[in-house]
């Protein structure tokens, strides 16, 4: 069944602080005058290895470095193990808090080209989704764009290029970068379509023995946030770890900050209504029971990766996922299953050390972001629809994002002959307007040669279809107070 579809322009309008307090803190909820004092001195014994790592590095190696650090550390009495690993050193404090010392992302290009357009596998013939993801919402939290600014900003362009195809827009107030990346946000990601973490992951205690892997914030350690997340600090949900970044922009080299497990974004979030596709864009994201994070979801699929990811290996991945997914040219959805089963781009990968490196799916392999349910308000075949018939056999579809010009309705001076204003007439009316004008720049020649998300059946809207459009506007969206074009002539006389 084919719908006929239309469109119309319209003028459019880590410097870390810590703060020593000589009074008390308010225990209404928790830590004791002993808890506070225990874990001022965490953040200065951390602060205080940040600094006398800097100065070993002057005279030693760093594999010596790495060795000092964690004697200076099993040295304090506060400290029960210290750790080594290939990231750096996980530190067990004994009254429960964990902290430590980040020093290796391993998530290097290591010389890869960035290419964010690979190739994709067209669907299957027999490919019926099942799973559809219906909150036209992303987030995208990214909190080391400070040293992956060009991935940063190529994400954002790869989701505003394909992801208005199938109804979703990414908004500037759901982009949380660094300084913008604190804990709140990865409470707040119920009701969101689309969840992509892109950060650093830190395998706990390290690579060989993963007990748990954390997330890293763009939250900077303070008094305010630590209180009011003093239970999941306790309880390993959080932990405090310094990130020492030799082009950290926060001001010096080393940075407290709060990293995450997925324990935190499970009990803090209520997915329980959600159908969500979550890309964990980290390293060790499909460990430390990441992995089970999907079934905390009504319904979706989590992806994440079995070791350290390339930065490059990662995007590319994300990339070809994006684009499959929001294939509306293809005449079957795309889904997650089929993709990570797709063998025109590899999902793996052999690193420098002779590991296979693999990006995994779990949870609901037949996810898609669009699909064939007819009903006022559905992405299908480029847009939205806004109108169907009696019959249910027919109807009408808008674009997803106004088209903006600035051209005039027609040719001027010219009377158009035999425009209506009645519903289903807006195609007869756009072509009689180009008939009888010769100039490319028209509203009408506008839609009649738009060619958008796959199609190039768009029209102008006759009076009655943008009314309907009209009526609908809390379904669609995205109208403002102002003027829009139809295709039905207006005499003023």
């Amino acid at each position: 069944m084919k719908l006929p579809s239309l469109t119309f322009p319209l003028m459019m309008a880590v410097i870390t602080l810590v703060f020593f307090s000589a009074c008390k803190k308010d225990n209404k909820s928790g830590w004791s005058d002993e808890d506070w004092t225990f874990y001022h001195n965490v953040i200065a014994l951390q602060d205080t290895a940040a600094v006398k790592w800097t100065n070993w590095l002057q005279t030693m190696d760093s594999l010596e470095a790495v060795n000092e650090l964690q004697q200076f550390f099993l040295s304090d009495p506060s400290v029960t193990s210290a750790t080594i690993g290939s990231q750096g050193i996980a530190v067990q404090y004994s009254n429960g808090i964990r902290g430590g010392f980040f020093l290796n992302p391993q998530d290097d290009p290591g010389g890869d080209e960035l290419n964010l357009e690979p190739e994709m596998m067209m669907p299957a013939s027999n490919l019926i989704e099942k799973s559809l993801v219906k909150n036209k919402k992303v987030i995208f939290i990214n909190p080391h764009s400070f040293d992956r600014g060009e991935y940063n900003q190529k994400i954002k362009n790869k989701y505003n290029e394909v992801l208005p195809k199938v109804g979703f827009t990414l908004k500037d107030e759901d982009i949380h970068n660094y300084l913008g990346a604190d804990l709140k946000f990865f409470t707040q990601l119920s009701g969101y379509g689309i969840i992509h973490i892109y950060s650093h992951g830190m395998a706990w205690p390290d690579e060989e023995h993963i007990q748990e892997v954390y997330v890293m914030t763009g939250e900077i350690v303070s008094d305010d946030i630590t209180e009011k997340y003093q239970d999941e600090i306790k309880s390993g949900e959080i932990i405090i770890c310094n990130a020492h970044f030799g082009n950290a922009p926060y001001g010096k080299q080393y940075n407290d900050l709060y990293w995450i497990s997925e324990k935190f974004i499970a009990n803090k979030n209520d997915f329980s209504k959600d159908t969500v596709l979550f890309y964990g864009g980290f390293c060790y994201s499909m460990l430390g029971n990441w992995d089970q994070l999907y079934k905390k979801f009504a319904k979706g699929s989590y992806f994440g990766f079995d070791w350290v990811v390339r930065s490059t290996y990662c995007n590319n991945w994300f990339a070809s996922l994006a684009d499959s997914l929001c294939d509306t040219s293809a005449k079957i959805p795309y889904n997650a299953g089929k993709w990570i089963l797709g063998p025109s781009i590899p999902k793996s990968y052999v690193d420098d050390l002779g590991k296979t490196v693999n990006i995994r799916c779990v949870g609901d392999s037949s996810l898609a972001l669009w699909g064939d349910s007819i009903q006022i308000g559905a992405f299908y075949q480029g847009g939205i629809i806004f109108y169907i018939d009696g019959t249910g056999k027919h109807g009408l579809i808008v674009d997803s994002v106004d088209t903006f010009t600035n051209a005039p309705w027609g040719c001027q001076g010219t009377s158009i002959q035999g425009t209506s204003t009645a519903l289903g007439t807006g195609l007869a009316n756009t072509i009689a307007i180009i008939n009888e004008c010769d100039e490319t720049g028209i509203a009408a020649r506008v839609c009649y040669d738009l060619v958008l998300n796959g199609y190039s059946d768009w029209f102008l809207p006759s009076r009655d279809e943008l009314k309907e459009l009209y009526l609908q506007r809390n379904v669609l969206g995205g109208f403002i107070a102002g003027f829009y074009y139809s295709s039905s002539e207006y005499d003023e006389d």
